[in-house]
């Protein structure tokens, strides 16, 4: 409207400039005009001009925001494929304008064949809504190879209820090769997703097996057959319905010869109290026991360790 504008203005001064010409060559006697009244006869045609220009201009720009605003409510109907997984494909028509497609009647196949071609026919598509369609064949590999373009026709209407005609087509080809490279990008960073899973699945199953050990460190008062521990600290290793895995360290070498008369396959009696409540209790199989003993400066530290077994 700005161009069409600087264009009236324009055939303005040349006009005024023609007249202007006309009127000093002429021979005869204009200078009439050039009084009060013909002034402003000529004044007023110059302001007529410029109103119908204006009113023009208005008349423009008001057209053009009722076709912006009608086109907020227009449909349009687009095809396109779907790759659930692997070689298969699938037909998708959505609705990829900002308004209601209503009274949809399509004919949509492949070409060339027209023996393909099926008619659908549906109310209201609503925007962004999509439908996906099964097609045959449905390997994309075989699907290139017999057809050319997948092609869709027919017509809607628009909430004004006027009629927009559909024509649309996809280069199956090209489809195909972009797919084609697409899923070729894809399987380094597939199978580096693919390890990443299987290390989540380890984490997870240590986490799982980490739900079975209690690593608690405190005073405890443990008797293991008729040998009785009161030294701080003992820690449970490992706690579950059927295993018991305790380690500790004690200056007491009483304690520690009478360890040592304990083997593997012994059945004893266990039981251990760490003054909040029972940790274990029970008949149990020795299943393996250690015993070490260090020298730390000037004292010797004795360590040991059971692996038990509920029976």
């Amino acid at each position: 409207m700005t161009r069409l504008r600087f264009v009236y203005i324009a055939i303005l001064v040349i006009i005024v400039v023609v007249i202007g010409i006309s009127l000093y060559h002429s021979p005869l006697d204009l200078r009439f005009l050039l009084e009060p009244p013909w002034l402003a006869v000529i004044a007023s045609l110059v302001l007529a001009f410029l109103t119908a220009i204006y009113v023009l201009q208005t008349q423009g720009m008001l057209k053009e925001m009722a076709e912006a605003r009608k086109a907020e409510f227009l449909p349009h109907i687009k095809p396109g494929l779907k790759y659930p997984g692997g070689f298969i494909v699938h037909f998708l028509l959505q609705n990829v304008g900002k308004g209601a497609a209503i009274n949809v009647d399509l004919t949509f196949g492949f070409h060339p064949s027209e023996n393909s071609f099926k008619h659908w026919v549906y109310p209201l598509l609503a925007p962004d809504e999509s439908h996906t369609f099964i097609i045959t064949p449905s390997n994309f590999n075989e699907l290139v190879q017999r057809y050319d373009f997948l092609v869709v026709r027919g017509t809607c209407e628009d909430v004004f209820g006027q009629k927009h005609k559909v024509d649309e087509k996809i280069n199956l080809k090209e489809a195909h090769k972009g797919w084609s490279e697409s899923m070729m990008i894809l399987e380094p960073s597939l199978e580096r997703r693919l390890k990443e899973v299987s290390e989540e699945v380890k984490r997870v199953g240590h986490e799982i097996r980490d739900t079975t050990r209690d690593r608690r460190t405190f005073p405890v008062f443990m008797r293991l057959g008729s040998l009785e521990i009161r030294q701080p600290p003992l820690q449970t290793l490992f706690l579950s319905a059927d295993d018991i895995y305790f380690s500790g360290k004690t200056l007491d070498i009483k304690i520690y010869n009478q360890l040592k008369k304990f083997k593997e396959g012994d059945i004893e009696e266990i039981f251990c109290n760490d003054r909040h409540g029972v940790i274990v209790s029970g008949v149990c199989e020795i299943k393996k026991i250690t015993l070490t003993k260090e020298r730390v400066g000037r004292k010797v530290v004795y360590a040991f360790s059971f692996s038990l077994e509920y029976k």
